[in-house]
């Protein structure tokens, strides 16, 4: 009898912390992070040389960035231009807005720890240094975007960073020419889940060149995704190392990453020396995560009354022996 008495408590314990278990499982986290970061960027004549801000009749340049974190209702949105190739400093924002340290593990664009040690967004750019000479600043620019999102109980979670270059120029060489695009890229993007809910993180990077004076026809477009050869219309590709449009989304417990760092390099078309053109660049980055809270299945809370009720049961009879 005192063995079976054991085991029904054992029986009773288990179901109890069986149920708890489950319960339990909401206290989870997800995280999506994406950076980008492109150095020594320039613009290159076909002898190698750096183009030169006096090759051209008219350029005019703009650049702008705009930093979007959000976090259960709460935005802390930051955007800023400048012209003339003049830089834009290192810009972070989050929220909370103190930038606590969990959300900038090292620096803005170093890689997050998962799981998250708390919930938050944030997002950084910078852009320095210049890809034509004759411009402020050393030549070769540096870009960079990055974007976090994290949770540590059920809510929402997302962030997006952005750089924009939109230049026009038209060249005041007598003989037409091409333009080489030459870089190095470091791309990092991770998705981890352990909870119910979605995480997706993704970076994207293009070039476009348009001829304004034959009514604004695409001339030359690059979007490097790791495939040489592909991506790319009006040049071609010389190196191509790494996918700038990668993404990862987990939507089950798991973890879904990409890292790479590589060269870039391209060679546009003919650019007429009697057309004027528009060449933008857009490099952008995103994560979003949501999280929902985990309620037990009525199996599980069928088998926590049964634990309960076994244990009233139990405390009865010694009640009643007593």
């Amino acid at each position: 009898m005192k063995s079976l008495s054991c085991l029904k408590k054992g029986a009773i314990a288990l179901s109890i912390a069986a149920g708890l278990s489950v319960a339990g499982a909401a206290g989870a986290s997800s995280l999506a992070q994406s950076n980008l970061q492109i150095t020594n960027f320039k613009f290159l004549n076909a002898d190698g040389t750096t183009v030169s801000a006096s090759q051209f009749d008219l350029l005019q340049i703009q650049d702008s960035t705009n930093l979007n974190p959000f976090l259960n209702g709460v935005f802390n949105p930051y955007s800023n231009s400048t012209t003339g190739g003049a830089p834009l400093p290192l810009t972070v924002r989050c929220v909370p807005s103190s930038c606590p340290a969990f959300l900038n593990p090292g620096t803005p664009f170093g890689n997050a720890p998962t799981p998250p040690a708390g919930s938050g967004a944030l997002a950084a750019s910078s852009l320095d240094g210049t890809p034509i000479a004759g411009l402020p600043g050393a030549i070769g620019a540096n870009a960079r975007t990055g974007a976090l999102s994290q949770l540590t109980s059920p809510g929402v979670a997302n962030s997006a960073s952005n750089l924009k270059l939109l230049t026009q120029f038209s060249f005041s060489f007598r003989n037409d020419q091409t333009v080489t695009v030459d870089f190095t890229a470091m791309i990092h993007v991770i998705a981890f889940l352990d909870s119910l809910g979605t995480a997706n993180a993704g970076a994207g990077f293009t070039i476009d060149v348009v001829d304004q004076t034959t009514g604004g026809n695409s001339v030359f477009h690059w979007a490097p995704d790791g495939v040489l050869g592909t991506g790319i219309t009006g040049g071609t590709e010389q190196n191509d190392q790494c996918n700038l449009q990668a993404s990862r989304g987990v939507f089950s417990p798991g973890t879904a990453s990409f890292d790479c760092t590589g060269r870039e390099t391209a060679t546009s078309g003919l650019f007429l020396a009697s057309d004027t053109y528009t060449l933008s660049l857009v490099q952008q980055v995103a994560s979003d995560v949501t999280q929902v809270a985990v309620v037990p299945e009525p199996e599980t809370l069928l088998l926590m009354g049964l634990g309960l009720t076994g244990l009233g049961l139990a405390q009865r009879r010694k009640v009643r022996k007593s």
